[in-house]
């Protein structure tokens, strides 16, 4: 075939022209190849990514079922989905991680302190910010790939990497994942080799090509032709002879053709020492894969329920496994000691008795491993004595790693692993110790974390006594214990007197120091084998199991007393608590936990009940007492529920003219079947329940809507007096919103509204109580001071209440006036009172010498038998109605 470019062209040229167009087709063709297959990896292990991602994601939808379906709630779906997903992996060590759209991370595998923090700011070391890029991701399709650089497990250096997010609708939720871009020059390499045929192939086509030109050229260049054909059949190492031909086109394409052999031999070789490159890389990655089995293998050691010594001896033998690492048979692992700053031997494989002595404690200074707490880097030795300090009998030639346990700005210990005399390092080992080393760190970690949640979960963080869990785990113990041995078990209840008085006063800093103080002084008068618990507040507990000698608890009780009757020294100055304890036996008072904890309660409450600072074995009088209790407060709330209470209305009468000047509501019980039942007998039993709080509300309004109701009735009407529970008084804000909304509700004007408190009830908390007095006053409302002389309030606190009256208690009215200290102390408390512009009701007036020492003292109101018992509704409104002095009772 004559083609007539070609054959304008000297033969020079025309050879060039051959090699150039070959060359120039086998390198386009081969960076075609490599691109496609370049791309056809990266969307193989997208698509892989993607499929993980979506199987991942049938766990959360598997949980959404079931919290569709009920079975579940959405807490303990998404609780379940978090454990299920922390423990996923892929690729060995690659995971997945949750978080939401704020975005706010949910859960990280390995990083939970992550957990429930903005991800906002997490960049790479680039200054990309991930999350930011992963949740644009998903707002703009649902889903995406982010690209970005992170350092690899035991690398310094970022390199790229790829992830993978997606949203979960349902919950709000996004999940991803992400791979190391490295790992595909693995993949194509092996696809690189395929290629080399191809390769081989474009230069076959060429020298074919090259070939058929030169059949172009005349029989001259036969020698030529014939040495391209030996080329050809392989044969690179034969030369062309062309000195016979000189300089003329010939002989310079025997120049061409000999250079060119020369080329592809240098090519040949090149090729050669690639494959022996990559049979090396091949080696190394092996290598890398053991390491990554030996890595998982020390991950799976971390969830061994076992002692910390036995997890680390178990990671060594892990490591001794590796067959790559030019190890000896001996390595240990020491941990930093906090308090004195020594490293501790905690675990070794190898030491002779010998050995173990020299390293049970090394200083810091001392040897390789003190060294590198300071280093805070690895340490490597080909011979010991380069490092050694410490030397032992026997001691043999050896080198060694030493490998310190670096978590953030900590060293939790070292990891020491003895190689061969004049061993050389190797990069790979090296990154090898210090993925082991993380691996353990987070081992000791773990451990650590559930050492320090263990404490939270069994012991009180105040005291550091047994909390309530504890301690019901350790009576069910002690009464197992009892029952295999045949003795008793005795338990303790304490409580501490007049505890709220010292946080009322005091603050809750003073109380809780009082709170340590009683429990250390409680501790120190059991046995080692006895235990004490605080169960909450200021109620501790004490169980006394292997008794040898009943005498032993009462002695106990009494040294407890003892200690606790001592004052306590607060911010330097003195107070003084005592504790009632209440105590019960097994099996003869109860044969199981709960009960003995309510016998000792309740004989906790008869100790107070008899003067506190006392101590009471439990009876059966007491369970009966208890069970009252409990019965009492399930009727008192299907009371309230039923409107089965009634108020009833006791006049006070003026002492001058004995006029109606106001009256107290009083409560009743209406009983189905038992009638009306006063409040002596349920009013205790609703204080101790909480259920005065509601019963008080119910009194108050209905105080004031039937006052309303007789001021529309009768065109004037007289102040009603309703008495507040302590509970009530002590809710400050929660009272005033009530009062608020009564007498909004009801439309009494509130100077037709008195409210009667006790002593008590403001001295507990004197400042807070003035308060609430004084928003009170400013409404409008009437305030007394009941039951005076029976608490403990002194004259400069009277002196600061907002008061319009004080009532004196009937226990100093009783014998009057025959009783000369009750009659001067009723004497001077209404000269008191007058002086300090208050009005005193006198309650329990029930005879006419009383009436007459009252009145003589200028006591103001009278309340009692004497004009009238409490009246309901009718009787009382025929007292408004009648609008006159009142008559004596009887009369």
């Amino acid at each position: 075939m004559d083609m007539p470019i070609l054959s304008s062209l000297r033969v020079k040229t025309r050879i060039w022209l051959v090699i150039w167009l070959a060359i120039a087709c086998m390198m386009g063709r081969e960076v075609l190849v490599l691109y496609t297959l370049d791309q056809e990896i990266m969307a193989s292990r997208k698509s892989k990514i993607h499929q993980l991602v979506d199987v991942a994601l049938s766990i959360l939808n598997h949980f959404h079922q079931q919290e569709i379906q009920g079975h579940m709630t959405r807490a303990a779906a998404q609780q379940a989905v978090i454990q299920a997903i922390k423990i996923l992996r892929y690729h060995e060590s690659d995971y997945f991680w949750l978080f939401d759209a704020q975005p706010v991370m949910i859960m990280h595998p390995f990083k939970p302190e992550l957990d429930g923090k903005d991800l906002s700011h997490f960049a790479d070391p680039t200054g990309k910010k991930l999350f930011v890029a992963m949740t644009e991701q998903i707002k703009a399709n649902g889903q995406g790939f982010v690209g970005y650089m992170w350092p690899k497990p035991g690398m310094d250096k970022p390199i790229p990497k790829l992830s993978f997010v997606k949203e979960f609708p349902p919950w709000g939720w996004n999940i991803g994942t992400g791979l190391y871009m490295d790992d595909l020059n693995t993949l194509f390499w092996d696809e690189a080799r395929k290629i080399l045929s191809v390769s081989v192939s474009i230069i076959a086509l060429m020298l074919a090509l090259a070939y058929f030109l030169a059949r172009s050229i005349t029989l001259p260049i036969q020698q030529v032709s014939e040495h391209i054909t030996r080329i050809t059949a392989g044969d690179l190492t034969q030369r062309l002879d062309i000195q016979a031909h000189g300089q003329d086109e010939i002989s310079q394409t025997g120049q061409q053709i000999n250079l060119l052999a020369e080329s592809w031999q240098s090519e040949m070789t090149e090729r050669k020492q690639a494959e022996e490159g990559l049979r090396s890389a091949y080696q190394i990655l092996e290598r890398r894969n053991e390491a990554r089995l030996i890595i998982n293998k020390l991950h799976e050691t971390i969830f061994e329920r076992a002692p910390i010594q036995q997890q680390l001896e178990l990671a060594l033998d892990i490591i001794f496994s590796l067959s790559w690492f030019d190890l000896t048979p001996k390595g240990a692992i020491f941990l930093l000691e906090e308090a004195s700053g020594e490293l501790v031997l905690t675990a070794q494989r190898g030491f002779d008795a010998a050995h173990i002595a020299a390293c049970a404690r090394i200083q810091p200074d001392q040897c390789l491993c003190g060294k590198t707490i300071s280093a805070r880097k690895i340490l490597f030795s080909p011979c010991v004595a380069s490092g050694h300090e410490i030397h032992w009998d026997g001691m043999t030639p050896h080198g060694h790693y030493c490998v310190p346990l670096v978590d953030r700005d900590r060293c939790l210990g070292i990891l020491d692993l003895t190689v061969p005399t004049n061993h050389v390092p190797r990069a790979e080992e090296e990154a090898f110790l210090i993925t082991v080393a993380n691996t353990i760190t987070g081992l000791i970690n773990r451990r650590s974390l559930e050492e320090q949640l263990d404490l939270q979960a069994n012991f009180d963080h105040l005291t550091g006594l047994p909390n309530r869990a504890l301690f019901h785990d350790r009576l069910n113990q002690a009464l197992s214990l009892g029952i295999r041995n045949r003795q008793d078990v005795v338990l303790i209840f304490i409580d501490l007197d007049h505890f709220k008085l010292v946080n009322d006063t005091m603050g809750h800093e003073a109380g809780d120091r009082l709170l340590c103080a009683a429990s250390q002084r409680i501790t120190s008068c059991l046995r080692a084998s006895d235990t004490v618990a605080r169960l909450g507040g200021d109620e501790f507990t004490v169980i006394l199991n292997q008794l040898t000698s009943p005498f032993y608890v009462e002695l106990v009780a009494r040294k407890i007393l003892e200690q606790l009757a001592i004052p306590f020294v607060l911010f330097g100055e003195e107070f003084s608590v005592s504790g009632s304890m209440g105590i019960t036996f097994f099996p003869h008072d109860a044969t199981d936990a709960e009960t003995l904890l309510k016998n000792a309660d309740s004989a906790m409450y008869q100790a107070k009940k008899e003067g506190r600072a006392t101590f009471r074995f439990f009876t059966q009088t007491m369970q009966d007492q208890a069970m009252q209790r409990i019965q009492m407060e399930k009727e008192l709330r299907q009371a309230l529920d039923r409107e089965e209470f009634l108020l009833y209305y006791q006049p006070k009468v003026c002492g001058r003219t004995g006029r109606l000047t106001g009256m107290e509501a009083l409560v009743r019980w209406n009983k189905p079947g038992q009638g009306l039942v006063a409040p002596g007998a349920f009013i205790q039993t609703a204080e101790e329940s909480g259920l005065i709080v509601p019963l008080g509300v119910w009194i108050l309004q209905s105080a004031c809507q039937q006052n309303k109701a007789w001021l529309d009735a009768n065109g004037h009407t007289v102040r009603v007096a309703v008495n507040l529970s302590a509970r009530q008084f002590q809710q400050g804000q929660e009272l005033l919103e009530t009062v608020t909304a009564t007498l909004a509700q009801t439309g009494l004007p509130p100077e037709w509204l008195e409210l009667e408190i006790t002593e008590s009830m403001v001295m507990g908390n004197v400042e807070q109580a003035i308060l609430t007095m004084q928003e009170l006053r400013r409404m409008g409302v009437h305030i007394s001071l009941d039951d005076f002389g029976t608490g403990y309030s002194s004259l400069a606190a009277l002196k600061r209440f907002p008061l319009h009256s004080l009532k004196i208690d009937r226990s100093f009215v009783t014998d009057l006036p025959t009783d000369a200290e009750d009659a001067a102390i009723v004497s001077a408390t209404i000269s008191m009172a007058h002086k300090m512009n208050l009005a005193v009701v006198a309650e329990g007036v029930e005879t006419a010498e009383q009436l007459a020492f009252l009145r003589a003292n200028d006591c103001d109101d009278i309340q009692g038998y004497y004009y009238s018992r409490p009246l309901p509704v009718e009787a009382f409104t025929r007292l408004l109605v009648h609008n006159g002095p009142l008559e004596p009772a009887g009369r």
